[in-house]
C-alpha cells in the first residue's frame, strides 16, 4: 500500500493530475488488483487520505474499475487456442 503511494508521490509532478491523484491512483489501482475487491479498496483509500479522498473520488472509482477489467481481459492471452469439439468428430 505504501510502495503505490510512493509510486504515486513521484509520478505527482509530472504534467497532468496532482500528487494527491497519484497517491489515490497508485494505491487504488494496486489494492484492488490484488484483492479484487474494488469497493473494499476504494474505502479504504478513501479513508487513508483524509479530507483529500472525497475530492479524488472519480479518480478512485475510475482506478478501481481499470485495475479491475485490465485482468480480466488479459487473462487467457498467450494461452495456445484450444480446438473446438467439431474439429476432433471427423478425425477419429
Amino acid at each position: 500500500m505504501f510502495l503505490d503511494a510512493t509510486i504515486g508521490v513521484l509520478v505527482g509532478p509530472l504534467p497532468g493530475p496532482g500528487t494527491t491523484a497519484g497517491i489515490a491512483i497508485g494505491m487504488t489501482a494496486a489494492t484492488t488488483a490484488v484483492l479484487r475487491l474494488p469497493v473494499t479498496s476504494i474505502v479504504l483509500v478513501v479513508l487513508l487520505l483524509g479530507p483529500e479522498g472525497a475530492s479524488q473520488l472519480p479518480v478512485i472509482l475510475l482506478a478501481a474499475a481499470v485495475s479491475m477489467v485490465t485482468p480480466v481481459a488479459l487473462d487467457g492471452r498467450g494461452l495456445p487456442a484450444t480446438p473446438s469439439l467439431g474439429e476432433h468428430q471427423g478425425k477419429t
